[in-house]
């Protein structure tokens, strides 16, 4: 970020983001002009932050007032050394405004994601047009000199506050990102940011607690988490990195054709969930899937629904086991759900498919359902990975292990569906592709 409005916009007094020829140099090597990565090691834990003192401060005013106009207000810090030998260190900030209330929803802490009131970019003022986010490395604060008593409106005179900095790394949006100098594989892999995704940098500055706007919701999106919290069209969200060593970590590519990265607004992604894949891939790269009974279908008949219901809790390759009057071998470790089973004779085909009908609707439904992504797959921004592959797990629970379903299992399903997509769950999409690097059914 270049530039930070302060207290008295008029004196200009600013503080400048590190140049942007920063941006520019290579991810794996330490760009000139940053701070040490301890910057973002060196943090309170959660037991620091919950004993901490908590610095109570009124909030100062943009444009201060008639008796303040002489004043000129202080320098910020430009370095993270400066701010902490001039700035005391607090865990916790309350702030409140004139009239006593607290603001920004109560105390904000280290570790925060905060909006920043916009500054300058290239000595032009960005604050229609961009907005400003960062998470709070370090809160200090610096006892002023006395100066001459003040009266608040009920003519009491008002007690002296101290001056308030804070520490933040900065998030970049594509917006940002248009302006500013990228190398060809940074431009590349921002190539697909749509509104709301955003970039956790490694750049830093010292903002004055004037600049504060409040405090948001920023939720770390992992591509490769299948239990990722679902994120909603408009939410804020970051692409998911190593924080610690570079700028920002590219989006993992569709590796079958198109070699293009995840663009939420776009495209429907599939998902393989094997353990040799777990990638998502776009539906336009995919062959369809050819009905193979040889090699998906398990060696007893079942109706179409039930037989992919078990295919998919056992994955039992066809071969596997050619006589049913006998103890029935492992089965290999599952597409889905991971382990060894050793089933016995009871479990018989006839005995799955009456399980197989009694599971609820919803197991039924969500086990069988493709894995996707995409705003225009019914399953989300995140994809239905979390919520679908809850309900092979309960199926897998009761048909391949004899056991039963609980109220808490069926409620917990249907709440992690409903987060999924609050428009009745996620869309139900037939496992109609093959996989590109294992050939099986996604």
């Amino acid at each position: 970020m270049p530039k930070i409005k302060t207290p008295k916009p008029s004196t200009h007094r600013v503080t400048s983001k590190s140049s942007t020829k920063s941006k520019s140099k290579s991810r794996s090597r330490s760009v000139g002009g940053l701070p040490a990565l301890d910057e973002i090691l060196d943090l309170p834990d959660e037991l620091e932050l919950a004993r901490g003192p908590l610095l109570r401060v009124k909030f100062p005013g943009l444009n201060g007032n008639e008796e303040s106009d002489d004043d000129e207000p202080p320098e910020i810090p430009q370095t993270r050394e400066e701010l902490r030998r001039l700035y005391k260190p607090f865990p916790k900030l309350e702030v409140y405004n004139d009239d006593g209330e607290t603001l920004f929803e109560g105390p904000i802490q280290v570790l925060d994601y905060i909006h920043i009131r916009a500054g300058e970019v290239g000595g032009q003022s960005v604050e229609e047009t961009e907005q400003w986010y960062g998470q709070i490395t370090y809160i200090g604060a610096r006892e002023m000199p006395k100066k001459k008593n003040r009266k608040n409106k009920s003519g009491k005179v008002e007690q002296e506050q101290p001056d308030v900095c804070l520490r933040v790394a900065w998030f970049y949006d594509h917006g940002m990102l248009d302006q500013r100098t990228l190398t060809g594989d940074d431009r590349r892999s921002c190539s697909n940011m749509i509104p709301g995704e955003l970039i956790f940098s490694d750049h830093y500055d010292t903002v004055h607690l004037s600049s504060i706007l409040g405090r948001v919701d920023i939720t770390f999106f992992n591509e490769f988490s299948t239990s990722q919290v679902p994120i909603m069209p408009g939410e804020l969200r970051a692409i998911f990195r190593d924080r610690v060593v570079s700028q920002h970590t590219p989006k993992t590519q569709c590796i079958a054709r198109c070699k293009l990265a995840y663009k939420p607004d776009r495209d429907i992604q599939h998902f393989c969930q094997r353990i040799s894949c777990r990638r998502w891939f776009h539906a336009s790269c995919l062959e369809p899937h050819t009905k193979k009974s040889e090699d998906w279908m398990i060696d007893y008949e079942l109706p179409p629904e039930e037989q992919q219901l078990v295919d998919i809790v056992s994955s039992r390759k066809a071969g596997s086991s050619s006589k049913q009057n006998k103890k029935v071998s492992k089965f290999e470790n599952s597409s889905e759900t991971e382990g060894e089973v050793e089933m016995e004779e009871t479990n018989t085909p006839q005995r799955r498919l009456a399980l197989v009908r009694q599971l609820p609707p919803q197991v039924r439904e969500l086990a069988t359902s493709a894995i996707t992504r995409g705003i225009e797959s019914g399953q989300g921004i995140v994809g239905g990975a979390y919520a679908i592959l809850q309900a092979r797990w309960l199926a897998r629970k009761v048909v391949i292990e004899g056991g039963t379903l609980t109220r808490e299992e069926e409620e917990d399903l249907a709440e992690e569906a409903r987060m999924t997509n609050p428009d009745g769950g996620p869309r139900i999409t037939p496992r109609k592709y093959l996989c590109p690097s294992c050939g099986d059914p996604i």
